[in-house]
């Protein structure tokens, strides 16, 4: 057999990331068109259990080896259960809902969900429409977990008998730390969330439509790079952003800081080193970027020097975001804890209602609020971003954001090749420190 050529395996792992990419972009949007979508064609043999076995053969001390077997695992994943991953996005999105409240007709989970999301002001309607898809069990729980049991049967076809192996943190650490955040918030959890009686009150509170000061009319890709223009942060990136949210409230602006982090974060690292090295599978590292620029739509003198919202109007926006970030942090914590495609329905409910507050139906369990499959990366990288913003703010200032430095040094970091493994000290105190942040700005 001939040696095998594992940087033209890194090149074509590359490219079938960007395709995968494409696709899952496609899936979002279209199920449909994403199913005709054969992404992996050029590169299928990078997806196979052949060349996983073939690198698995490589000596341990070879440096590509195992950030090549999780991208090959990465994309074989999303190759082969193709049919129950579109068979959920479909089930998201074909109208098969049919409601007489707020308006008669058949609608999909997710229109009913953004119209929910969308309401300008009207908790009532927003009320109805979430009675509406809760009225009955929603099957989407059941393709939840036909997909997840999909991906455990290739992990094992691969020869991995635990897919975490290839998470570059501690899941037991993490789901230890998700814990201890939900006991340390939950008085702040109390306060800020049960004045809001029930879930679509509470919806419209987290997208924080009603916040004082003039906002752009859109968070699309020039304005977000019109916050970084001139610094070093960008120069000589080609940054893939997507899609950019709509302006529902003030929480749409942290949502497209979050993409810019997250495709500022995939561009930063592809300097010279092999793709499969610098990219994360696990997507954490830009989680982590895109939870630390998020972070400045809840910062104060982001709000005043870069919008140029007053001194009230930024404060006032920091607090209402504070319930959104807090929301977040303790959905993730709850994904990171509970398995939300091996539960009952009942058993996410009781425990989504837990970090919420307000009242959740069993029958919305996997539908809304949905848990994100990477919800043990999501709190991950939301408590290492609160440190490395620390870290920025103590080097550079409370505006590290504008301080030419402390953006070139984040360049040198991202650039820089990280631990395949995060350090067992990592997430120490970051709970405490994160918890401490989120109390201070909600005042």
């Amino acid at each position: 057999m001939s040696e095998l050529d594992v940087h033209k395996v890194d090149r074509d792992i590359a490219r079938g990331a960007r395709a995968e990419r494409g696709f899952w972009r496609t899936l979002r949007t279209d199920a449909n068109r994403a199913a005709n979508d054969a992404w992996y064609e050029p590169v299928r043999h990078v997806t196979t259990r052949a060349m996983f076995q073939e690198v698995a053969e490589l000596r341990d001390t070879d440096p590509l080896r195992d950030a090549l077997l999780a991208w090959i695992h990465r994309l074989a994943l999303t190759r082969i259960a193709r049919g129950p991953i579109v068979a959920l996005a479909k089930a998201r999105q074909d109208p098969t809902v049919h409601l007489d409240e707020p308006e008669t007709g058949h609608h999909s989970v997710r229109t009913i969900v953004r119209r929910v999301l969308a309401e300008p002001f009207e908790p009532a309607k927003a009320h109805a429409w979430l009675e509406g898809l809760g009225a009955s069990p929603s099957p989407l729980l059941g393709h939840e977990k036909a997909l997840r049991d999909a991906m455990q049967e290739i992990t094992l076809r691969l020869g991995v008998a635990d897919a975490s192996a290839f998470a570059p943190f501690d899941r037991a650490v993490v789901a230890q730390e998700g814990e201890q955040l939900l006991r340390r918030t939950d008085d702040l959890a109390a306060s800020l969330f049960g004045r809001t009686g029930d879930l679509a009150g509470l919806v419209a509170q987290l997208v924080a439509r009603d916040v004082p000061g003039v906002w752009p009319t859109h968070p699309d890709a020039r304005w977000l790079f019109d916050q970084f223009q001139g610094s070093p942060l960008l120069q000589g990136l080609t940054l893939d952003l997507g899609p950019t949210p709509p302006a529902l409230g003030a929480a749409s602006f942290a949502r497209a800081l979050a993409r810019l982090g997250a495709a500022y974060a995939r561009a930063a690292v592809l300097g010279g080193a092999p793709f499969a090295m610098s990219s994360d599978p696990s997507e954490l590292h830009p989680l982590r970027r895109g939870a630390l620029f998020a972070s400045l739509a809840a910062d104060p003198l982001f709000l005043r020097k870069q919008l140029g919202l007053s001194r009230d109007a930024a404060a006032a926006a920091a607090r209402a975001l504070a319930a959104t970030f807090l929301a977040a942090a303790r959905l993730a914590a709850v994904g990171a804890t509970i398995d939300g495609t091996g539960a009952s329905a009942t058993t996410i409910a009781e425990a989504v209602e837990d970090a919420l507050k307000v009242p959740v139906s069993p029958s919305l369990s996997g539908v809304f609020p949905r848990f994100c499959p990477r919800a043990a990366a999501r709190l991950t990288a939301s408590l290492l971003a609160r440190a490395d913003a620390a870290e920025l703010k103590s080097a550079f200032d409370e505006d590290w954001f504008k301080n030419p430095r402390g953006l070139f040094r984040l360049r040198e970091l991202d650039a820089a090749p990280r631990a395949p493994k995060l350090p067992s000290e990592a997430l120490r105190g970051s709970v405490e420190a994160l918890a401490r942040d989120l109390e201070a700005l909600a005042g």
